[in-house]
């Protein structure tokens, strides 16, 4: 029977190994399946079928162009969906520096200014006055909210502050970095391939303050018998059709209403009843001269 567990996949041209768009699943393709692009009335055998995960960095060229520096065909190609990770900050540690500031008063709230913070997130760094000069300057402080920022206001730099009420107060501000990346997932738009680098449109803007990271991809390959040698090119992301209907032996395939053209069955048939009367012959020639 034809089908297509998947809309399309890619293979590079005079390789043996085709790969699967993300919303493929190949799970119930076996050994001995036919395998078939639509624009070619050519069948690959499938010798092998298994599932990987292909991760990569990247660099952001701007918020929805994304730069690999490999050629990352056949492995991702357009409407691929990537699970896109980066790296996301929060206060480690902070001192008072240069300033303690005027009119502050106990118990009142202060913001540290700066940054870029995580999207749909307004988790900027609070800290909470404990006691003041008679100035009001600051004196003692605990951390509310130690913020969580894609890029944070700038390390081992005074960081302004803001509140209600006091003014002035500068502080000395390091981050560390979050042990769990944050993610999103983005579908290619378009992607160009290069020698050694791939640029990669999204369909969607990333998060602004994102300047590198991390992509991944679920997806299948099947590896075939023959390597693919047909229209003297690559093919990205084309429909194909999968014949699974096996008779018991040789991996013959069976005659399926609403299949492929019948002669292409046919033909690949005899080309499998060949190359097992090839093996009887040289057999037998084996068996005579003993």
């Amino acid at each position: 029977m034809k089908k297509q567990f998947g809309t399309v996949a890619s293979i590079k041209y005079g390789t043996n190994r085709i790969v699967s768009s993300t919303n493929c699943h190949w799970l119930k393709i076996e050994t001995g399946a036919l395998f078939k692009f639509r624009e070619f009335d050519v069948f690959l055998d499938v010798a092998s079928v298994s599932q990987f995960k292909y991760i990569k960095k990247f660099t952001v060229k701007n918020r929805n162009t994304i730069i690999v520096e490999n050629n990352i065909f056949p492995d991702v190609f357009e409407g691929d969906v990537l699970e896109i990770t980066y790296k996301e900050y929060e206060l480690d540690n902070i001192q008072l520096i240069t300033s303690s500031g005027v009119n502050y008063k106990v118990g009142e709230l202060v913001y540290i200014d700066g940054g870029t913070l995580v999207p749909d997130n307004h988790s900027i760094i609070t800290l909470k006055v404990l006691s003041i000069t008679d100035q009001g300057g600051i004196s003692t402080w605990e951390v509310v909210n130690s913020g969580r920022y894609l890029s944070p206001p700038k390390d081992k730099e005074c960081g302004s502050s803001s509140s209600e009420l006091g003014e002035g107060a500068k502080f000395y501000i390091h981050f560390k970095e979050i042990d769990k990346r944050g993610w999103i997932d983005r579908t290619i738009a378009s992607i160009k391939y290069l020698s050694n680098q791939s640029i990669i449109t999204l369909n969607n803007l990333l998060p602004d303050g994102i300047t590198d990271g991390e992509f991944s991809v679920e997806k299948w390959e099947i590896k075939t018998k023959d390597k693919f040698s047909y229209g003297n090119s690559d093919i990205c992301g084309k429909q194909y059709e999968v014949s699974i209907d096996t008779l018991p032996y040789f991996n013959l395939h069976k005659l399926v209403k609403g299949d492929v053209d019948p002669s292409i069955i046919i033909n690949n048939n005899f080309i499998k009843l060949s190359e097992q009367i090839k093996l009887l012959e040289n057999k037998i020639k084996l068996l005579s001269n003993e």
